[in-house]
């Protein structure tokens, strides 16, 4: 990947300034909220000592009135029900002044950040970046989604997935990603079973990025901030919620939106980009991630066919850079024409796994005719 980019400090890096519109709202907002806290504080005429000191009172009330004499149980009940009032009222005015806070933070720290963590593995010594063994996954009441899937990716290597709706590509890309575990089977990824432990899943998703058909980009944010996204994973959290990323990640983010051709519109907007623009950002947000592994669920289904050229051969610069591409397709000539092997699946089953080249019409016809279906190619 370090070969498709220039070395670091040569990206300049876009201009924003600091009086933007967007960040005096943002300043503005922070002023309200402080002067609605300042002014709250003071009406409600807050103890913090008595709401601190009630809990210790209440077990000092309830030692000394043990075991409790008729004529003091009335006193104990009172000063609990006091201490307890105490305490919902203060955390319930806690919760609404921390409301708007909150509101702020979900502005600029948006949720569909934390969808960008899916399963990312490790590079085992077989000189595989994972495999998959047996894997079988039923779902009731008697459909088997996957029947004894086994394949091997290796690292630098582009594997198209074909096959039919409800052939079982969707699960499949499930299991390996740790979202769906199988009925049975093993998913290894660097010498490690990711359903042996918790830990293990975790750590193997520290090597694998997802490309998902709707992009998933925040909207708001240009594309070198979507890109950037792909390192909150290796950064602490605090520049995570200013926003502070090191001038090293934003050379990075700056040299994977050159390797996708996008170094121009580093500054763009998200939803001011064209479907093909938007799906290599998505590349390069893959790219900053340092993934050994993309998977890429049906990139191109969207997109026309010029911009699905483009986004492949984005796919391709990064499998140039010695990352593996798993890529789910519905478009057979895009597979021969990109892919270096194809697993065909039918009814859950792999019917071919062989170079792309050997692609011929009468297996294409073994994939879709059973099921009524033909594509191009």
């Amino acid at each position: 990947m370090a070969t498709a980019m220039r070395r670091a400090g040569e990206y300049p890096e876009p201009v924003v300034a600091w009086w933007s519109g967007r960040r005096l709202r943002f300043a503005l907002v922070l002023l309200l909220l402080a002067a609605f806290y300042s002014a709250s504080w003071h009406l409600a005429k807050v103890d913090p000592g008595r709401l601190l000191t009630g809990l210790p009172k209440m077990a000092g009330w309830a030692a000394k009135a043990w075991p409790p004499a008729t004529d003091e149980l009335p006193v104990l009940l009172l000063r609990t029900a006091e201490t307890i009032a105490m305490a919902a009222i203060g955390t319930t005015a806690a919760a609404l002044l921390a409301l708007p806070l909150c509101v702020v933070a979900a502005r600029n720290v948006t949720p569909s950040m934390a969808l960008y963590y899916p399963a990312r593995w490790f590079l085992n010594g077989y000189g595989l970046v994972a495999y998959t063994e047996g894997l079988t996954k039923r779902y009731a009441p008697a459909v088997t989604a996957l029947a004894e899937v086994s394949f091997a990716v290796r690292p630098g290597e582009f594997v198209a997935v074909l096959g039919p709706s409800g052939a079982g590509k969707t699960t499949l890309f499930r299991c390996l990603t740790g979202l769906t575990r199988p009925d049975r089977g093993t998913v290894m990824v660097a010498g490690r079973d990711i359903w042996q432990s918790p830990r293990e899943l975790r750590l193997a998703r520290r090597e694998l990025a997802l490309i998902f058909q709707q992009f998933n980009l925040i909207r708001r944010l240009s594309a070198l901030e979507n890109v950037l996204v792909g390192r909150l994973a290796h950064v602490p959290a605090w520049r995570v919620i200013l926003r502070s990323f090191t001038r090293a990640d934003r050379q990075l983010a700056l040299g994977c939106l050159d390797t996708v051709g996008l170094l121009d519109r580093a500054g763009t907007r998200a939803d001011e980009l064209s479907g093909g623009q938007q799906q290599r950002v998505a590349i390069a947000r893959a790219l900053a991630q340092h993934a050994k592994v993309i998977l890429a669920d049906e990139p191109v289904a969207s997109l026309d066919p010029e911009s699905s050229a483009t986004v492949l051969e984005s796919l391709r610069s990064a499998v140039t850079a010695g990352v593996a591409v798993v890529a789910s397709l519905h478009q057979v000539h895009l597979a021969r024409a990109y892919a270096d092997r194809i697993v065909a699946l039918r009814d859950g089953r792999i019917v071919e796994d062989a170079p792309a080249s050997q692609l011929d019409t009468r297996t294409i016809e073994q994939i879709y005719e059973r099921n009524g279906e033909r594509n191009e190619s």
